[in-house]
């Protein structure tokens, strides 16, 4: 269990699944908390992370989603994971390039609702 506090860091090859997991702690942590979500990614854009988060919540693969073949039966989960997925306070930010815009919008987040995971995906840019 990952308590508060606690600091994390995942290290992996490349392809291992690092990002996905890492997004999967966070919105497990926001489960139910009224606290807020940074995701910080110098890796992939806001709305590729958007996409894993769906793709995984609804359990169907990203380039089904992607690409727009699925059933109907898709279409009813992914409605539920977009769902799922708005009601987080969960913010994905693309742009912070440097510790100082990483820490600047962790502070505000944390200011605003109170900050209960931040997540910065490849830190070695």
């Amino acid at each position: 269990m990952i308590e508060r506090g606690d600091y994390l860091v995942i290290g992996g090859t490349t392809g291992a699944g690092k990002s996905m997991l890492g997004i999967q702690l966070a919105c497990q942590m926001l489960e139910g908390s009224e606290q807020a979500g940074l995701i910080c990614s110098l890796e992939m854009p806001a709305a590729q992370i958007i996409d894993r988060i769906v793709s995984r919540e609804a359990s169907v693969w990203g380039s089904t989603l992607k690409r727009r073949t699925f059933t109907q039966a898709d279409f009813v989960r992914i409605q539920g994971a977009i769902g799922r997925t708005l009601k987080r306070a969960l913010h994905i930010r693309d742009d912070c390039h440097d510790l100082q815009s990483i820490l600047a919008n962790a502070r505000a987040l944390h200011a605003q609702k109170g900050l209960r995971v931040l997540l910065v995906d490849y830190l070695q840019i």
